[in-house]
């Protein structure tokens, strides 16, 4: 996972986490929190990966459903610990508290973003 946050930190592109997920995530107080990141589109569906500009070991993994506008976020570490999970349904942000369906999802969007940035047998 270390190795996937250096490349989009120093590769990624130049974005901004909105003021309101900020906020829930514990990034900032109500401003937006600059970052680096990588992202990919699949019809409807958006998934991220964002790295804090400010620390590094803040990393934002999302997927938003541009049809609906659900928001899943889940905030992790350059370690990969899962530490929030934010939805975002209705245009309404929520922390969730973790469960178990929450960390197999997260999990699966890690490991989609390893497979991606940093793939096995790479050099």
């Amino acid at each position: 996972m270390v190795r996937a946050v250096d490349k989009t930190f120093q590769e990624g592109l130049h974005a901004k986490l909105p003021p309101h997920l900020s906020t829930l995530l514990g990034l900032s107080q109500e401003q937006e929190c600059p970052v680096m990141q990588a992202m990919l589109r699949t019809g409807t569906i958006v998934q991220g990966f964002d790295v804090s500009a400010a620390n590094k070991n803040d990393v934002v993994v999302f997927v938003v459903n541009e049809t609906t506008k659900d928001q899943t976020l889940y905030l992790t570490s350059k370690q990969g610990v899962l530490r929030k999970v934010v939805t975002v349904g209705e245009g309404i942000g929520r922390v969730q508290k973790i469960t178990s369906k929450d960390r197999k999802a997260f999990e699966k969007e890690k490991q989609f973003w390893l497979d991606r940035l940093v793939p096995v047998g790479a050099p």
